[in-house]
Order: C-alpha cells, then sequence, then structure tokens
C-alpha cells in the first residue's frame, strides 16, 4: 500500500513534525513502552506526547479545556478546533467535557486514497 503522506509536515513552531512510522521506529517504541508510566486515562496510547501514527484520514484529540498547553500544541500542529464534546471523558472520578481538534489529510493539500475493499 502506498501512502500519499509527505515525509515531513511542519508545524506553525517548526518544532513538531509528523512522518509515517518505519520499521526502524520499533526500538524506539519498545523502549518508551517499558519506561511509560501507568495509563492516565482511557485514552493513553504508546508514544504518549511523542508523535502521531500516520496512514489515516484523520486524527482526532480530545483535550480538557483546562489544558492549554495541548491546545498550543494542536494548533501548532495544525489540528482544527471542532467543538466540545460534553462529558465525553471519565477521569479523575467525574465525566469531563473535551475539546475536540482534528487534523484531517486534505486541510494539508494531501489526498489519502480509501483503502481497497
Amino acid at each position: 500500500m502506498t501512502h500519499l503522506i509527505p515525509e515531513k509536515l511542519v508545524g506553525k513552531n517548526k518544532r513538531i513534525y509528523i512522518r509515517p512510522l518505519r520499521a526502524s521506529d520499533f526500538g524506539s517504541w519498545k523502549g518508551s513502552q517499558a519506561a511509560m508510566a501507568a495509563p492516565r486515562s482511557e485514552f493513553d496510547v504508546p508514544l504518549w506526547g511523542r508523535g502521531y501514527e500516520l496512514g489515516l484520514n484523520r486524527i482526532e484529540a480530545y483535550i480538557e479545556p483546562v489544558d492549554l498547553a495541548s491546545v498550543r500544541t494542536a494548533e501548532a500542529g495544525g489540528f482544527k478546533k471542532e467543538g466540545l464534546a460534553r462529558k465525553k471523558l471519565f477521569t479523575r472520578k467525574a465525566w469531563r467535557n473535551v475539546l475536540v481538534y482534528a487534523a484531517v489529510c486534505s486541510d494539508h493539500g494531501f489526498k489519502l486514497n480509501p483503502p481497497e475493499l
């Protein structure tokens, strides 16, 4: 399968880039898994705070409204705010609202072919 995703997508602050995963990334990924703290919520994923897996048409981020650092990071990475999901995340013994951010290939001028069925 050929991906039409460039080697690099650079955010506004030139510190964030997204690239397709490579087989050579496995060692780093495995090491980060061993060092990673216990998940903070059901949305915790491998490579937390380090990157995104590509080959997708759309990537979503759910961010608590008080987490301004994550909002800035999402916006710098080209994510667009889509709205507020009320009572979406159950954490710290309560349902929490989250901001919904998304990055779509076409927003960045790329076309990802649909999967073959």
